[in-house]
């Protein structure tokens, strides 16, 4: 009868030890996960603020067609990737009118996403 006690609590007490050291390396596997995530959040918004400061900084110089152009490099990389889509929701789609709207009134806006879509076209295999 010992036997079997102690047999029972020592494979408890194993099957104790398993499920913590499982739920620690799941939890180290989410963390890192988040944290890499969390890494090319931070990366793409660092190249937006330099982006923009640089935009700005362009602004104020009195040198806007500069301006105009930098800031359509990341509007001519979204509708090079994304507008081949056809299961937009709802916020891309407005997006989508928003980009056309720009390049119907602003020719200068126009002329440069449509220049570099046809560039990244160009340079794809």
């Amino acid at each position: 009868m010992r036997i079997l006690i102690a047999s029972t609590a020592s494979l408890l007490l194993g099957m104790s030890l398993g499920w913590y050291a499982g739920k620690l390396t799941e939890r180290h596997k989410t963390t890192a996960a988040v944290q890499q995530m969390l890494q090319t959040i931070e990366s793409a918004d660092r190249v937006q603020a330099a982006r923009d400061v640089q935009a700005i900084t362009l602004i104020e110089s009195g040198e806007t067609l500069k301006a105009i152009r930098s800031l359509c490099v990341p509007i001519a990389n979204y509708c090079d990737v994304y507008t081949v889509r056809t299961n937009d929701t709802e916020a891309q789609l407005r997006l989508r009118v928003l980009i056309q709207e720009l390049m119907q009134t602003n020719r200068v806006a126009a002329q440069e996403i449509s220049n570099r879509m046809a560039t990244m076209k160009g340079s794809r295999p």
